[in-house]
């Protein structure tokens, strides 16, 4: 009788394997639903267990066997270096070798990725490029290495993980690949080609200047107004002093703040700008709730001073520094880059909380 129990476990061991469910018995885990090769396969995978204890680390789901002890609370197993001597999973660093691409459900690039297909891109060194839309239901791509791009808008996705030097700047999308402008330079050779040092100061204020592009824009130099703006890659400039103005390149229009100097002088340094001002606004905050009988006054690097508000002219307001108040009294046709002041006067200790200086430029 004995015998016979032997062969009948057997002969359901045989039975189990032919079908293609794991078995176990009893004396292995608890009876319980057969389990299938391909989700065995699918479930061969790290997981973090036994956080916060000495025994914390990475196991084999399937298995429950250590791989090895580790600080893994938190962090997503991946599956790397697929088709590679190095293929496995990683985290913070190797996990264990495994042949993971099956598992994973990962492909190499040139391979076909996307929710629609149901397979991601090996991020060791690619992404999954011509998905639609954030918030777009499914749709595939292809793998494509970091830095791939269409446009320069692909080069700032998240996912496309490209590396470029850590200064100041921009993406661009040249020949498919991202490349990282520099905005900050010391000469011409600091920039790609087609671009200019441009706004160096004479003041000694900075020695820096900023990488802009040769090439004219289309619709530069045409009207425009509050209602009627201009075209991708330009800015409007002189609204601060009529209904009208005129379209200059973006970067001809720009924001310079100190928010770090409390006290009755604050200063900021332009650089990269054209040659001489159009626009000159001051926004800011005072330590007074009322500054309607302190003066503030606004130095360009020419030395010029202009009033901004006072109570012989027009009298400050939280409300209108705020909102940003045009200045008349600085020069038009001499320097804008360099050290603007902005000072303030009158009794009770003012002080400059935080100024921000809103400039346009043109060529003089």
């Amino acid at each position: 009788m004995k015998a016979a129990c032997i062969q009948l476990v057997g002969l359901a061991a045989i039975a189990a394997s032919l079908s293609g469910c794991a078995y176990s018995t009893s004396a292995d885990q608890d009876i319980s639903e057969p389990v299938s090769s391909e989700q065995a396969l699918a479930s061969h995978r790290p997981i973090c267990t036994k956080v916060g204890t000495a025994k914390e680390g990475w196991r084999w789901a399937d298995t429950n066997k250590l791989i090895r002890h580790a600080d893994c609370e938190g962090l997503t197993p991946r599956c790397q270096y697929v088709g590679s001597r190095s293929e496995g999973w990683y985290a913070d660093g190797l996990i264990a070798w495994d042949m993971c691409a099956a598992v994973a459900r990962v492909h190499r690039m040139g391979e076909a990725c996307g929710p629609s297909i149901g397979f991601s891109c090996d991020t060791a060194g690619s992404w999954c490029h011509g998905l639609p839309p954030a918030g777009v239901i499914g749709g595939s791509g292809i793998c494509q290495p970091y830095g791939f791009c269409s446009d320069a808008s692909e080069c700032s996705l998240p996912e496309n993980q490209w590396v470029h030097d850590a200064v100041p700047g921009f993406a661009q999308c040249v020949d498919s690949q991202c490349v990282w402008i520099p905005e900050d330079c010391h000469t011409t050779a600091d920039c790609l080609d087609g671009y200019a040092c441009t706004g160096i100061p004479s003041d000694g204020s900075t020695k820096l200047g900023k990488c802009h592009s040769t090439s004219p824009v289309e619709g530069e130099g045409a009207t425009c107004t509050a209602v009627q703006p201009c075209g991708e890659g330009l800015g409007c400039i002189g609204l601060s002093m009529g209904d009208e103005g005129w379209c200059v390149p973006s970067w001809m229009l720009a924001e310079f703040t100190n928010a770090k100097t409390y006290g009755t002088t604050s200063n900021v340094v332009v650089y990269g700008q054209a040659t001489v001002p159009v626009d000159i606004v001051v926004s800011g905050k005072l330590n007074k709730n009322d500054p309607s009988k302190l003066t503030l006054q606004l130095t360009d690097p020419n030395g010029v001073a202009a009033i901004v508000c006072s109570p012989a002219t027009a009298p400050c307001t939280k409300d209108g520094l705020a909102q940003g108040i045009s200045v008349e009294g600085n020069s038009r046709d001499d320097q804008v880059n360099g050290r603007w002041t902005l000072q303030v006067k009158g009794s009770g200790a003012p002080k400059i909380v935080t100024w921000t200086l809103h400039l346009s430029s043109r060529w003089d």
